[in-house]
């Protein structure tokens, strides 16, 4: 619907109907306005609870494709959509079947201080435009799940990002609109078993332990030439390992990890014994097989691709082993350093002699100082032999 023309806008509680609340009016619930106001307007809106936002489109969807044969619609020519102050920067795809722009809360700001301040407020709707060679950092949406994780502080949560944002995807089968643009973990779990199903095609004979090892080691926190952090779009601000865990996933760079962190049965055995579980317990989902828990068993010694430290007093020790996945090489250790933190790696220099070896490295966690901070501070730790780049992020709480 490209044009030169300029509209005239109006906002839904000033076209709401005499029973509708303002909120569902704000909000531009069909029932709540009245047609007669937004006959040929632009009708800004406020996206005020996600929920309601979804429920509002599918509303909008089920009209019929041309609104204006009804005899008692009068609709509005195109609507624009502005965050609240909690949704803020976040901005996501809707298909609709009118002309719709979702802004973020700062333009819509924008939007309604013009509205109040000019007498007759226009809008001209142009057609859509694609960017081509912007190269911008990744963001974590703002309604992905951060850390820390509350169950097991000792295991940073999550493990990795993939694309969810903005997913085209099929619809449900009574929609008019057979595709979508979707957003949300049932977007992005889809791509990361993707990416672990055609790893283990290549490699068929590793174990889930290993590919998720390989997927989250050779994950990115960088982006572009510039190497621009992975924001956070809540605030815009640099983003850790709470926020994407190991980072952006790089399927290519998973297909040829180098090492990995590998658990095996015993491994997770140990881990339930270290949540209270004993062996009688253990025994009704492992049957037929003679397993003891260990007599002490530490949680930050479990075999996992990322560490953390939920709580430095003065210093904590841990344990993680690396298994070679590819030929015979000496991998050299480097720290992120983590800000009042000292961090030392016993050995610093891991040389495998041949395919399937393993073996043992110890990291030291040192305060630097005594001041207790109450939050985690971030950093990471790498494996390389100058070709693969095994790397864990590190989350220490002080």
């Amino acid at each position: 619907m490209a044009s030169e023309k300029y509209y005239p806008v109006i906002d839904g509680v000033s076209a709401k109907l005499p029973n509708a609340t303002d909120i569902d009016a704000m909000e531009c619930y069909p029932e709540a306005l009245d047609n007669t106001k937004t006959e040929g307007k632009i009708l800004i809106c406020v996206a005020i609870a996600p929920k309601k936002e979804k429920e509002k489109y599918l509303m909008l969807e089920t009209q019929p494709a041309e609104p204006a044969t009804r005899p008692d619609a009068k609709p509005y020519i195109a609507m624009i959509t502005a965050n609240d102050n909690f949704t803020g920067n976040y901005i996501h795809a809707d298909a609709t079947i009118l002309p719709s722009v979702n802004i973020n809360f700062t333009d819509g700001q924008f939007l309604f201080d013009y509205m109040k301040t000019t007498k007759n407020p226009v809008v001209q709707v142009s057609g859509s435009k694609t960017e081509f060679n912007t190269n911008p950092a990744p963001m974590v949406a703002q309604f992905s799940s951060r850390g820390p994780n509350k169950i097991q502080p000792t295991i940073i949560k999550p493990d990795i990002t993939a694309p969810g944002v903005d997913i085209i995807s099929p619809y449900r089968p009574d929609s008019p609109l057979p595709y979508k643009a979707l957003s949300g973990t049932s977007m992005t779990t889809p791509h990361v078993a993707g990416i672990f199903a055609l790893l283990k095609k290549i490699h068929p004979n590793r174990s889930p332990s290993a590919i998720k090892s390989a997927i989250m080691t050779t994950a990115s926190t960088k982006y572009g030439n510039l190497q621009s952090p992975i924001l956070d779009q809540a605030t815009q601000l640099e983003a850790t390992a709470f926020h994407y865990g190991s980072g952006n996933v790089r399927p290519d760079l998973a297909a040829d990890p180098g090492l990995v962190y590998e658990l095996r049965v015993e491994d997770y055995l140990n881990f339930l014994c270290g949540h209270g579980y004993n062996e009688k317990t253990i025994s009704t989902f492992y049957p037929g097989n003679l397993f003891a828990c260990p007599k002490s068993f530490n949680m930050a010694d479990f075999n996992y691709p990322s560490i953390a430290v939920p709580d430095l007093v003065d210093s904590v020790t841990i344990t993680r082993k690396l298994l070679n996945f590819g030929t015979p090489e000496t991998y050299n250790v480097t720290i992120e350093e983590i800000a009042g933190v000292s961090v030392q790696v016993e050995p610093k220099s891991l040389k495998f002699g041949k395919e399937g070896e393993e073996q043992t490295f110890k990291v030291v966690f040192k305060r630097n100082n005594n001041v207790k901070l109450g939050k985690y501070v971030f950093g990471g730790l790498t494996w390389s032999d100058g070709c693969h780049f095994v790397r864990s992020p590190i989350a220490v709480m002080l």
